[in-house]
């Protein structure tokens, strides 16, 4: 990307950052000046008009929400001076209503990015602004729309290159807040689903997956119940972050010792379940043997406490035992447990 902007820039390139934000300024500033170009910097649309007054600089990107006077208010009068009506002109904007759209078009912006903004695509932008500003110079044929939205009318006085820009921005900035919305939308599903401090599922989507297979044919199913021994007084003596670095541990531990479609969820506040589709008695006691294993393993390690779990286990044949043998898993733990003490 950068050499092919430099490329493009055969003469000194001066651009004038708008921006009152100076952690923004700055950013926008280095960014620039990386790829060539000579950047000054206005904190206000009338510093900025008096930054114009002395010098035409070859390229505008102005911030639209400012005090005093907003990026759509400067980009109008910049229009309005003979001097600098054909200043390409970039707005950055923060907005999300299609209006932003309308006002852009009419103050005669070159081009609208929403921020935040990334390099890639701010970049793109200022090359393609630059590669047709001066064939819009040279046909300065004018198109008259009207457009109707949220029951208003907006009459539009635009060149096809800009009118085409901003078709372009639309389509854009649709693509990325869907975008958005669907890596949104699969976050809180990841949050609904699993437990924040271990990554594991939680109990809501155990007790789902637990009536899913209650209604399906992957019989038998093996349930198993853990629990971590000596929570309490890690977290009585060292404190809940120790306490917390032993779930992690526990649940680590767990994890590493079944298959990648069975269920391991944290349930309570040291107790862990798992479901085993499709998994008679010897193989959940073979993952039983492996929890034990890697637990031998991790406390050999030297860590700051030894990491115990006490395990039960029960098999059920059809769906009407699936609650018989959740019951039983959890009975044979505290059985395990209370043997330790």
């Amino acid at each position: 990307m950068e050499h092919l902007i430099k490329d493009n820039v055969r003469e000194p390139r001066e651009i004038l950052v708008i921006e009152d934000s100076p952690t923004q300024a700055t950013k926008l500033r280095y960014m620039l000046e990386k790829y060539g170009f000579t950047v000054s910097n206005a904190r206000s649309g009338k510093e900025a008009l008096a930054m114009l007054a002395a010098r035409i600089p070859s390229m505008v990107i102005s911030d639209v929400i400012m005090p005093e006077m907003d990026g759509f208010e400067v980009c109008s009068l910049i229009r309005d001076d003979e001097r600098t009506r054909n200043v390409p002109l970039i707005l950055l904007t923060s907005l999300s209503d299609p209006l932003d759209v309308i006002k852009g078009l009419k103050c005669g912006a070159d081009n609208l990015i929403t921020k935040p903004w990334d390099e890639s695509r701010i970049m793109s932008r200022i090359h393609y602004v630059f590669a047709n500003a001066k064939p819009r110079e040279r046909e300065p044929a004018q198109l008259i729309g009207e457009v109707i939205l949220a029951g208003e009318k907006h009459f539009i006085k635009s060149d096809p290159v800009r009118m085409f820009s901003y078709l372009f921005y639309s389509y854009e900035t649709a693509i990325q807040k869907n975008k958005e919305l669907l890596e949104a939308q699969e976050e809180l599903r990841h949050l609904s689903t699993h437990d924040i401090l271990t990554g594991l599922y939680n109990r809501a989507f155990f007790e789902e997956e637990l009536k899913r297979l209650s209604a399906g044919r992957r019989f038998p199913v093996s349930i198993l119940a853990a629990d971590v021994d000596g929570l309490k007084i890690v977290n009585d003596t060292l404190g809940h972050e120790a306490g917390d670095r032993l779930l992690k541990l526990a649940a680590a531990a767990l994890s590493g010792a079944f298959r990648t479609g069975d269920v391991i969820a944290r349930v309570g506040g040291d107790e862990f379940c798992v479901l085993l589709p499709a998994a008679d008695a010897d193989a959940v006691q073979e993952a039983m043997a492996r929890i034990r294993q890697r637990l031998e393993a991790l406390n050999r390690t030297g860590i700051e406490f030894a990491v115990s779990i006490s395990l039960g286990a029960a098999t059920a044949l059809s769906a009407g035992e699936l609650s018989g043998a959740l019951r039983a898993s959890d009975e044979r733990m505290y059985r395990e447990k209370f043997s330790r003490k």
